[in-house]
């Protein structure tokens, strides 16, 4: 599966003025915006139109068009049994959603703003893509047995880890004790850490390390339900008893 990884380590020198349009504005018809030569704009082109291709291929979309939203997804099932580090065990066929990075709509870090407003905007597009993402499950029947959310996570380090599973945690998500429930080969995954470079390449030279390549995977998963009770679907029909029985 591909990586739910935004381009880069934090940009802090991925991106300081925010941009609050889609990552596509750096990335347009010339190449990154404000480029310095005419090779950087030849490598964004061809690394996030190999990115566009790798996403039909795999059966990634877009659920939505909201300008805001950070997420694509793909349906999928779990090959195998997979244990959360709260007891939670999600069976082998279990249909889940797959959570892709959308990196057209991940607001940029820039030069002339603070890295504290851009990982704001961050902070808020992620539960603002769950609500979404809720609500879309809810009004498909046909995704009715949809029993999670997952998302494997590149990571450069230990401290990253730790750092990124405590994000992971107060947004509803989980870590697995036992993989992806059907893991990808040492290959794929070279190939997924050398794209993610490319971008970092492409967006950023500055931040570009080497360190790109050998990316760890961290997979996370969340109930459909708690995915529900956290962001919409379960609070809307709550609401809407509560509303009906003083109604009564």
């Amino acid at each position: 599966m591909l990586t739910l990884s935004a381009p880069g380590p934090p940009i802090l020198s991925q991106r300081a003025k925010i941009a609050i349009g889609p990552m596509v504005d750096a990335v347009d018809a010339h190449g990154t915006g404000g480029a310095p030569n005419s090779l950087q704009s030849l490598l964004a082109s061809a690394v996030f139109g190999v990115d566009r291709y790798l996403q039909r291929r795999e059966g990634v979309f877009c659920f939505t068009s909201d300008a805001r939203c950070i997420f694509r997804i793909k349906i999928s099932s779990l090959n195998a049994p997979v244990t959360l580090d709260n007891g939670t065990t999600l069976p082998a066929g279990m249909e889940i959603v797959e959570l892709h990075i959308w990196n057209e709509q991940v607001p940029i870090l820039r030069e002339h703003v603070s890295p504290v407003a851009w990982a704001l905007s961050i902070r808020r597009a992620f539960p603002h893509s769950l609500k979404l993402l809720s609500g879309y499950l809810a009004e498909r029947a046909d995704f009715a047995r949809i029993g999670a959310v997952g998302a494997n996570i590149a990571l450069f380090t230990a401290d990253d880890t730790k750092q990124h599973l405590r994000t992971c945690q107060r947004l509803g998500f989980m870590r697995s004790r036992t993989g992806w429930g059907g893991e990808t080969g040492e290959a794929r995954r070279l190939g997924e850490n050398i794209l993610i470079a490319l971008m970092i390449l492409a967006l950023n030279p500055e931040s570009f390390n080497f360190s790109s390549f050998r990316r760890n995977r961290v997979p996370v998963f969340m109930t459909r339900a708690e995915l529900d009770r956290r962001y919409g679907a379960a609070r809307v029909c709550s609401s809407r008893d509560s509303s009906e029985r003083l109604a009564s």
